[in-house]
């Protein structure tokens, strides 16, 4: 499996900062019901990277990882690189029903709030449906995603990012729990993106 650069960095970190929390004993525990759960929306593959990074690990450091952690592992790098992978994928990308009802549901309130109409925009909704379904893994399991130009969308793009944040309100109340800013600035840029198109006056985010 092909990883961009980007993920893979991230996911160097990630393991990095699981083997110091581990090594301090704070430890990850899931319950029986969690594993099962996960085992299902995890595909085996990310599991045996998973294990082989933590196999070296345990190699060069002599930490050992439990089975919960490497499950937790699995789940941060399947989040992280069907993030990066997804648009290759284009509409061969799979979405759930559940996601899309999420997705209308969101740019309904966009429309209720700020009287813009995106419900019939097919790109934002299929751009936002494949956005949501790694960041449903990340919410489910409080994966954290950094978003480095957070501080820029805030400040420069107030308007979007106030409407990502109507949006999100949706997802705040089907996780029921608070949606991370660095998420929220990821989904103010679609909606830059889109509002763009509908102005014809471009504005740059740089990436």
């Amino acid at each position: 499996m092909k990883i961009a650069k980007n993920a893979y960095e991230t996911l160097i970190i990630q393991a990095f900062i699981t083997s110091e929390r581990i090594n301090k004993n704070f430890l990850v525990k899931y319950n029986t019901n969690e594993k099962e759960e996960i085992y299902t929306l995890v595909s085996e593959k990310y599991f045996s990277i998973a294990s082989e990074i933590a196999n070296d690990i345990y190699k060069e450091l002599n930490i050992k990882f439990s089975e919960d952690e490497i499950l937790y592992l699995s789940l941060h790098l399947s989040g992280k690189v069907v993030s990066d992978l997804q648009g290759s994928h284009g509409n061969k990308f799979v979405i759930s029903s559940e996601i899309d009802k999420l997705v209308v549901k969101m740019l309904d309130v966009i429309y209720e709030a700020v009287r813009i109409d995106f419900r019939n925009n097919i790109e934002l909704r299929m751009s936002l449906n494949q956005h949501i379904v790694p960041l449903d893994i990340r919410m489910r399991y409080d994966i954290p995603l950094i978003n480095p130009i957070i501080k820029q969308i805030k400040e420069e793009y107030a308007f979007v990012y106030t409407i990502a944040i109507s949006a999100c309100s949706v997802l705040s109340e089907y996780y029921n729990k608070e949606v991370p800013e660095d998420e929220i600035g990821y989904i103010a840029i679609l909606f830059d993106l889109a509002m763009e198109k509908r102005t014809k006056n471009p504005k740059n985010i740089i990436l």
